[in-house]
Parts: C-alpha cells; sequence; structure tokens
C-alpha cells in the first residue's frame, strides 16, 4: 500500500506534519491526549490533532501536531469557516520534531505562529529531551523533559512533564 500525502491535502497546504514513523506516531498520540484529557476536564475550548489544517493571515494553510483553540473564538467562526482550513491563528500549538525535520525551520513556524497571535507554543525535541516554550510576550525558554511544563494563563491548568509521557 503506498499513501501518497499530496492527494490528501490541498496544493497549498505546508504540512507540518508530514507522516512519521511509528515511534513518532506514539509521541504525537501521546502529546495530544494530554491536551484532549485537560481540555475535556475544563472545557475552555477545542483541541484538533495533526490532519487538521488552518489558515494563517498570510494565506499560508499549516497543520501542526496538537493546536488547542479558546471557546469562544472558535464558536465565533461560522459554520462554513469550520469544514475547511478555518482561517484562525491557534492559541496554542504543539510542534513534535521528528527524524528528519528541520530544528531551524521548524523554529521559524513557531515564530510565524505567534507573530500572528499564538499565545503559546511548544516545540519538543525528543532527542535532546527538551521543549522550547515559546510566550506572546516573545520570549523563548528550553525546558528539560523532567521539568514539568504549565499552560500558564492560556491554558490554565495543564501541567505536563514530558518524562512521564514519552
Amino acid at each position: 500500500m503506498q499513501i501518497k500525502s499530496d492527494s490528501l491535502q490541498s496544493d497549498s497546504l505546508q504540512s507540518d506534519s508530514p507522516p512519521t514513523g511509528s515511534e513518532t506516531g506514539n509521541r504525537n498520540l501521546e502529546i495530544s491526549a494530554e491536551i484532549a484529557i485537560w481540555n475535556r476536564r475544563h472545557q475552555l475550548g477545542v483541541t484538533f490533532d495533526s490532519s487538521t489544517g488552518f489558515t494563517l493571515p498570510n494565506g499560508v494553510e499549516r497543520s501542526p501536531d496538537t493546536v488547542w483553540i479558546r471557546r469562544d473564538r472558535w464558536d465565533h467562526l461560522p459554520a462554513s469557516e469550520k469544514k475547511k482550513f478555518a482561517k484562525i491563528v491557534p492559541d496554542f500549538v504543539i510542534k513534535l520534531l521528528s527524524d528528519g525535520q528541520n530544528l531551524t525551520e521548524l523554529k521559524e513556524k513557531m515564530a510565524e505562529y505567534m507573530a500572528f497571535g499564538c499565545s503559546l507554543g511548544w516545540l519538543i525535541d525528543p532527542q535532546k529531551r527538551h521543549t522550547y516554550i515559546y510566550s506572546e510576550n516573545g520570549d523563548v525558554q528550553t525546558i528539560p523533559f523532567e521539568n514539568t511544563l504549565s499552560g500558564g494563563e492560556a491554558l490554565p491548568g495543564l501541567d505536563v512533564r514530558w518524562a512521564d509521557v514519552i
């Protein structure tokens, strides 16, 4: 069986998440599950996985590994917009660095999300076992997997320690 990702996506979609190997797929699921479980408990927004595309203000369509959008912002979109690559900047994005991906390019994409108004971004590097935390004030911190990450004001009550998850 052959999978052609181009046939599954629009020509203009610039996927942050090409098809991955099994190890990366498992990590993506575990990471997304943490956010989905938190969201189910707090019911503050909606979550999306890597198969979902979003159109940024510059017209580029992106599909990060995990996305969370505040409920009020999502509910404000027309139903027709929700059926396609919604024109909305996520409030929170996660990107998992996988084998063969360029860290510099992913950092540029994270900076792009933040420039368009994303509140929080996590770029996870499982090989180096740390996460780059992108804050809306422009700060980027590097946090080891052994430390607990907080969703802060953007995602209140979200606390994750990647050493326990992936």
